[in-house]
């Protein structure tokens, strides 16, 4: 399942007149199918764990920083709908699953709406001109964390920091 809806919701993340896709289409597209892959993941996890958190953790404590890399929370609100499409396609082609809409509902759905609050309040807070999680007072980081860093410790985070 994992690859077929990775690989269809990244066949669909196609520049499209009039639909907002700035940030996404900048990204090279195995880095953009990779996002798409980590997102599943995360709710994969957050399914199999009765955890809705961690997936709204992960989109709050990394929006800031999409929206600094030039996302809008129009187009990644728009990419966990096609996340969200693409699941409820392939699982209503397993008939095993038939009569699961109401779990559906709740283990995919819901938490997915929820990312997608967390996202359009965080992008009024960036708006606002709000920042998100920073560095300590007066604290200047040597050098710049790889991404792999970045992506460790907002993993981290978002584990540890469990609202």
């Amino acid at each position: 399942g994992e690859d077929q809806v990775v690989r269809a919701v990244a066949a669909r993340l196609v520049p499209v007149p009039g639909e907002p896709w700035s940030g996404l289409l900048r990204m090279d597209p195995s880095e953009r199918e990779w996002y798409v892959r980590l997102l599943y993941r995360l709710l994969l996890n957050s399914v199999q764990n009765s955890n809705r958190m961690l997936l709204l953790n992960y989109l709050a404590m990394t929006a800031g920083r999409r929206f600094e890399l030039g996302f809008t929370a129009e187009e990644l609100c728009l990419l966990i709908d096609l996340i969200r499409e693409e699941i409820r396609e392939w699982l209503a082609r397993r008939r095993e699953l038939a009569g699961f809409e109401r779990e559906l509902y709740e283990r995919v759905t819901v938490p997915l709406e929820f990312g997608k609050d967390e996202i359009l309040d965080r992008w009024e807070r960036h708006q606002a001109g709000e920042r998100g999680p920073a560095t300590a007072e007066g604290e200047s980081p040597a050098r710049s964390p790889t991404g792999q860093e970045q992506l460790a410790e907002t993993i981290w985070q978002c584990l540890v920091q469990r609202r």
